[in-house]
């Protein structure tokens, strides 16, 4: 129920509100798994990279690798913090699992390419991302500054 409530506020701009139940909740119930998994979509948004990153390793150590959509948002937060290396294996993992997943898709992509890994294959990932998420104005940004970083790089050749 509370969970619920909690989606609901968010869904109405209420996400002090929506904050402070979670609060509450996680408080009563500090092995929920999806009480944990909204503490940590919350970190991701306010972009509190260490403690997203504590959340989902936290989940990780209880569930394993086996959530694609965990180890893609580690993936990212993992990006964010700086440590590409594990980034990288978090996003090939969760990309692995889930290939038509637009989210996976462009998380690997931004991060081969702007890593420098794999930079053709991180926009073909990119492409896919957009094709599969052709509404997500994130994804469309990736692939758009993939493609503007791409042609900067060709025109110094000339």
């Amino acid at each position: 129920m509370a969970l619920r409530l909690i989606g609901a506020l968010q869904r109405s701009d209420q996400n002090d509100e929506a904050d402070e139940v979670l609060s509450l909740f996680i408080q009563q119930n500090p092995s929920s798994v999806p009480g944990l998994i909204l503490v940590a979509s919350s970190a991701m948004q306010d972009e509190a990279w260490p403690e997203a990153i504590r959340v989902y390793e936290n989940l990780r150590t209880r569930l394993g690798d086996n959530d694609a959509t965990l180890l893609n948002n580690l993936a990212w937060a993992r990006y964010r913090t700086g440590d590409t290396a594990e980034a990288l294996t978090l996003a090939a993992k969760a990309h692995a699992m889930t290939p038509q997943s637009g989210a996976a898709a462009d998380t690997y992509g931004w991060i081969l390419f702007k890593t420098g890994r794999d930079r053709n294959q991180g926009l073909a990932l990119l492409r896919r991302a957009v094709a599969a998420s052709p509404t997500n104005p994130g994804v469309r940004w990736h692939l758009a500054q993939g493609m503007t970083s791409l042609r900067a790089f060709l025109d110094q050749g000339d």
